[in-house]
């Protein structure tokens, strides 16, 4: 993983992790959210 230093310039996008009501990660949702900030 990089590490962020004090060199990092730009916007970094800080994405949501999506869960369904009994606590499991919505895979769905996380495709939808990677193709809308990508």
């Amino acid at each position: 993983m990089t590490k962020l230093t004090s060199k990092a310039e730009g916007t970094f996008a800080i994405a949501p992790t999506p869960f369904h009501e009994d606590g499991r990660i919505d895979d769905k949702s996380i495709d939808r959210l990677t193709d809308f900030y990508a």
